[in-house]
């Protein structure tokens, strides 16, 4: 586990170091349908759009089922609830600003959990894992944080991943990984490799 500090010119980069997370995502649920990040090459660069599909191993004669239908942004992670009845995900809304979503099983209800995307905002909420109880959501986040610069000394507005705990509704948004400012949190493992996944998990 490494550290990873964002400075200001560097806040976008960790989608892209990273990859967008939900592209090799699959999670079977306690109902025993498999969600998955589905993606399509779209335009130029190499981009790709994932979508949220699920579908039923037991019964390969039913087709899977696209949940989010949306060409245009990028779903992944998907993540099941305790009592399989809805589905958390993330979404980006462009300049990785990825965010967490959730929806019912069928794909309805679709609700933005975190709004990180807003001016002076930083990007990248990423892999849900709900509580037991299924009343939590927990996820390794990019949040702003004052560190001192290793030349000057001085203190400048930074970034590092922290672990976040929010309720599904989006209220109760709280850091738990808190601690000195810049002092090394070991939230998420961060390498220039696609498909690496973050260790945290909620216990049962």
């Amino acid at each position: 586990m490494i550290r990873q500090r964002l400075l200001p010119s560097q806040l976008v980069l960790p989608c892209a170091l990273v990859g967008f997370a939900g592209t090799a995502s699959a999670a079977t649920g306690p109902n025993g349908l498999v969600a998955h990040a589905a993606c399509d090459d779209v335009g130029s660069f190499g981009r790709t759009t994932c979508d949220i599909w699920v579908v039923d191993p037991r019964d390969p004669a039913t087709p899977p089922r696209n949940l989010t239908e949306s060409p245009e942004l990028d779903e992944g992670d998907p993540s099941w609830s305790p009592d399989g009845a809805r589905i958390a995900f993330t979404s980006d809304l462009g300049a990785c600003n990825t965010n967490l979503w959730v929806m019912n099983a069928n794909g309805t209800g679709k609700m933005q959990v975190t709004y990180r995307d807003q001016p002076g905002t930083y990007a990248c909420q990423l892999e849900p894992t709900w509580s037991p109880d299924g009343a939590e959501l927990a996820f390794p986040a990019v949040r702003e944080e004052t560190m001192e610069d290793p030349i000057t000394g001085e203190p400048v507005a930074a970034a590092q991943y922290e672990i976040v705990t929010i309720n599904p509704d989006g209220t109760g948004e709280q850091v738990i990984s808190v601690g000195a400012a810049g002092a090394p949190r070991r939230s998420r493992r961060i390498e220039p490799l696609p498909g690496r996944r973050t260790a945290h998990a909620w216990s049962s």
